[in-house]
């Protein structure tokens, strides 16, 4: 079962975003784009394969937040927003999954939280990991 990630960020996520986060934590890493551009992925890829990839971080298509006072229900581990949280621009919220596996985990968490910090964002780890 995948660790579930969400991003909260007062910008939106565009692909050019994601893929330099990737490249940020390893050069290595691709995007592989599934359903119809609702699901974008990072992946390992396989030089023997390259068509192939092991996805480390899955990023489903991005949602307006329309009350804010729904992220401390929501991700009751967020205490205190930031101050963009309430400046009344839109917020974007992000949902992601991490695999378990050990070090595909790693890799896809400090994604996450390189796009996070990219996008202005915080990011939650719904098991505090």
């Amino acid at each position: 079962m995948p660790r579930e990630v969400v991003i909260v960020s007062p910008t939106a996520l565009d692909l050019r975003g994601l893929v330099e986060a990737g490249a940020a934590v390893d050069p290595s890493l691709g995007l592989r784009t599934l359903d119809g551009q609702t699901v974008h992925q990072i992946v390992r890829i396989d030089d023997d394969h390259p068509d192939v990839g092991r996805s480390v971080l899955s990023l489903h298509e991005p949602l307006i937040v329309a009350n804010t006072a729904e992220i401390p229900r929501l991700l009751p581990q967020v205490t205190t927003l930031p101050d963009w949280a309430s400046d009344g621009r839109p917020l974007w919220w992000i949902e992601a999954l991490v695999p378990w596996r050990a070090d595909d985990a790693r890799v896809g968490l400090a994604v996450a939280r390189e796009l996070a910090d990219r996008l202005g964002g915080l990011c939650v780890v719904q098991d505090g990991g």
